[in-house]
């Protein structure tokens, strides 16, 4: 695999289809899978809820953890007699950077853009429509992720105006459907948060994704947003998508907050 780092001074050009023309582009909703077999199972039936079949589809990953054998019994069962879902195991483990980059480059070759979605998510109604329309708003749009109620500066409501205020699937239900109306139908963001994460394939195409030196995670998604937006392409928040997340399921115990501060150490640098 091949991941470009390197700079240049071209601008961006993409082919555009416009989300308002009514037809706009397929989606693959690739979903990482490693453990947490109840969140999984959310997520997974919330896909088989919001997901036009007709236009978009999921490629599961299962990255071969402690419980492969029962996730993968559990995914299948559930998955069995819908179409549009394509399902995959990974014959050991190749962490969660190595198993997107997998999936993306190695096995689909639909040409589709690429929603990577952790396997913690509960999506809702019209949320990658939304998202679609966002980044084919303008041609300098690279990569979209919605409102949710854990992800950090897309958290609706946002945490550090109360630290102490709950952010329960209700309440931020709630909030943002008072709010988003409110808002412009995305913001600018320095970088689009990991959770839910959408990117124009020709981007996959010239870039690659994401950087080895991440693995097995964290930090990889800022990493490639700020080495597209060196090429002009922004990251956005669609303020008008919500995806819940519950977040910190990835890597347990002291792993987290060490691959974190290493991490966060090399994007400095960079």
């Amino acid at each position: 695999m091949t991941v470009a780092g390197g700079h240049t001074s071209e601008e961006p050009h993409l082919t555009v289809t416009s989300a308002r023309s009514g037809a706009r582009r397929p989606v693959s909703i690739v979903v990482p899978i490693y453990d947490d077999l109840d969140g999984l199972l959310a997520c997974l039936q919330s896909l088989i809820e919001h997901v036009d079949f007709d236009v978009d589809r999921v490629v599961l990953a299962n990255d071969a953890g402690p419980n492969a054998d029962v996730i993968e019994e559990a995914v299948l069962k559930q998955v069995d007699g819908h179409d549009g879902f394509e399902y995959h195991r990974n014959k050991t483990n190749l962490g969660f950077l190595g198993n997107c980059n997998n999936v993306v480059l190695n096995l689909d070759h639909t040409g589709n853009d690429v929603m990577l979605l952790n396997s913690d998510t509960v999506v809702t109604a019209g949320f990658i429509d939304e998202m679609s329309a966002v980044l084919y708003e303008s041609e300098s749009h690279g990569v979209v992720a919605p409102r949710s109620n854990n992800a950090t500066i897309a958290t609706i409501p946002f945490l550090r105006r109360n630290v102490h205020a709950p952010t329960t699937l209700a309440r931020t239900s709630a909030v943002h459907a008072v709010v988003a109306p409110l808002l412009p139908r995305y913001t600018v963001a320095p970088v689009a948060m990991g959770f839910c994460f959408l990117i124009r394939r020709e981007l996959i195409d010239r870039f690659g994704l994401f950087d080895e030196r991440f693995a097995p995670g964290y930090g990889e998604e800022n990493d490639f947003c700020l080495r597209i937006n060196e090429h002009g392409f922004a990251s956005l928040l669609a303020n008008r998508a919500l995806v819940f997340h519950t977040g910190s399921t990835s890597f347990s115990g002291d792993r987290g907050p060490s691959l974190r501060f290493a991490h966060e150490k090399v994007l400095i640098e960079r």
